[in-house]
């Protein structure tokens, strides 16, 4: 009874385990195919990746590609009275080995006018540091806002005659504008100091003579004469300031709700919506 038994159990199991299933060396080749199909999967993904990158920088390539057709383009000349249409032009400085791009309108005055500040929509932020202001920040352009440097000006403006034509448009819509001749802005060692000449009839009135001698401040140079603190710091921007009166065209773009001010012109605008400072050589 118990050979029956057993012979019956052994039957059982027999027939359950499948021998080829359960052989050592069939068990491991099932386990190399899945191994290997998942490096195949991660072999794909890694494949698709690679392409998406390399799409991404053949863009990248074709981009760089075209902006240094476009700055090879760019004719260099030392003055906008070498220019001959409204454009941006590369410049060569006295004292600099590579050129810098400047935007010169041919059209108002005569043409020959180089711009050196443009503001019109609060796209660029004018509070800066005082590196900021010296080497210039924005991009150069027509439809771009930009401060175009101070050492650039210097640069300008200690060889040659130069005036300065500053444009506004005020909170009311209205424009007005004021030529200075004679414009120069001093050297670095001297903080960029302001001197001009005279002044031109204009709309806004001739605020700009309360700044004339005065040093460049920004929130990290405080070179105004205002006893209590730091002009820059409390107006924002940077600028020629005498105690913070008369003039900061590169205050804040929306009026500040606590000083009243942005960019500003002392009795014409306490925040102008647009403003242009152009020098032209004489």
């Amino acid at each position: 009874m118990l050979t029956i038994l057993g012979l019956s159990f052994l039957s059982l199991v027999t027939a359950t385990v499948d021998p080829a299933s359960s052989h050592p060396y069939q068990d491991q080749s099932s386990v190399d195919s899945v191994g290997f199909k998942l490096f195949e999967t991660r072999l794909d993904q890694l494949e698709l990746k690679l392409n998406k990158t390399n799409t991404l920088l053949e863009k990248i390539v074709t981009s760089l590609d075209v902006i240094l057709q476009q700055t090879s383009q760019l004719a260099v000349i030392k003055t906008c009275n070498e220019a001959t249409t409204t454009k941006v032009y590369q410049l060569r400085l006295p004292l600099r080995a590579s050129p810098i791009d400047v935007f010169c309108d041919m059209e108002l005055l005569g043409g020959d006018c180089l711009v050196i500040q443009h503001r019109f929509d609060g796209s660029v932020d004018f509070n800066r540091s005082w590196a900021e202001y010296r080497d210039g920040f924005g991009v150069v352009g027509p439809a771009s806002e930009f401060w175009l440097g101070l050492e650039a000006v210097f640069q300008l403006t200690r060889g040659g005659d130069y005036e300065l034509l500053v444009q506004l448009r005020n909170e009311s819509g209205h424009d007005g504008q004021i030529r200075y001749e004679r414009f120069l802005v001093s050297g670095e060692d001297q903080e960029y100091s302001l001197s001009f000449v005279g002044g031109f009839p204009g709309t806004m009135g001739a605020m700009l003579h309360g700044n004339l001698g005065e040093e460049f401040s920004t929130y990290d140079s405080d070179n105004d004469k205002w006893s209590d603190g730091n002009c820059a710091q409390k107006f924002g921007g940077g600028w020629w300031f005498y105690e913070c009166n008369h003039t900061n065209l590169n205050g804040p773009f929306e009026k500040d709700i606590n000083t009243g001010r942005g960019m500003y012109w002392k009795g014409w605008t306490n925040a102008a919506t647009y403003s242009r400072m152009l020098i032209r050589r004489r």
